[in-house]
């Protein structure tokens, strides 16, 4: 058997592992659904500096994945951002408070205000958005937008997931007509916040590291006092 026969045979006993995008920082990893990939950086660049020159606002996205062949992003095609919030503080029960009870057309003008102070509020108002459901397994919520682009329809899905100190944006665009939905739902649910930066529940709650360096205080701490009664001890019987 030649060995190029033996490297066929055992890749196919071990099909290839799903491509997989890490964020730099380690917030979050997800999984591409098969026949997408990564866009290049470049190629990126070179279509957001084309969009702005349009006049459209155009956020900083993190990254791009498309299925490869040209044109580059070209429908369909997925749109990641991160967007860190300063000063947040939220928990779980804040997350269910302002998503969970949304409607599933728009938000009510009490949660319209909580997101705008989250920099949401703008993705709430925007007519082409609809919010479809808070999924608090995931601290994510799901979206479906609905538009126009150089006389095309575009469907879009979407889900806000949300991390301790801010969310991530993650959004899948297709033409209208085009058997694309169900990959949509696939692409954008594959996403996984990382345990150290998922949104704690309410009350007391530290990530591993915090905790290693509270017990470390607290062992520093015992040995300093066990130390000094020791000391004390030793000179009452001298």
């Amino acid at each position: 058997m030649t060995l190029l026969a033996v490297a066929w045979l055992v890749g196919r006993g071990h099909p290839a592992r799903a491509a997989e995008y890490r964020d730099p920082e380690g917030r979050f990893a997800m999984t591409l659904t098969d026949g997408f990939v990564e866009v290049g950086r470049p190629i990126l660049e070179a279509r957001l500096a084309a969009l702005r020159k349009g006049g459209a606002p155009v956020p900083a996205y993190h990254a791009a994945f498309d299925r490869g062949t040209e044109p580059r992003l070209a429908y369909p095609y997925a749109l990641l951002e991160v967007v860190p919030v300063r000063g947040v503080a939220w928990n779980t029960a804040d997350l269910e408070g302002l998503l969970g009870r949304m409607d599933t057309e728009q938000a009510g003008r009490e949660t319209a205000a909580a997101f705008d102070r989250l920099g949401l509020g703008n993705l709430l108002r925007d007519p082409r958005v609809a919010f479809v459901r808070w999924e608090p397994e995931r601290q994510a919520g799901a979206y479906r937008i609905r538009t126009q682009a150089q006389g095309a329809e575009i469907h879009g899905e979407g889900r806000i997931y949300f991390y301790r100190n801010g969310y991530i944006a993650l959004w899948f665009y297709y033409l209208a007509g085009t058997p694309y939905a169900e990959a949509a739902d696939r692409f954008t649910v594959a996403l996984t916040v990382l345990p150290d930066h998922r949104v704690p529940p309410p009350g007391f709650a530290l990530r591993p590291g915090t905790i290693l360096i509270v017990m470390g205080g607290v062992v520093t701490a015992g040995m300093v006092v066990w130390l000094v009664v020791r000391r004390r001890v030793s000179k009452g019987r001298g």
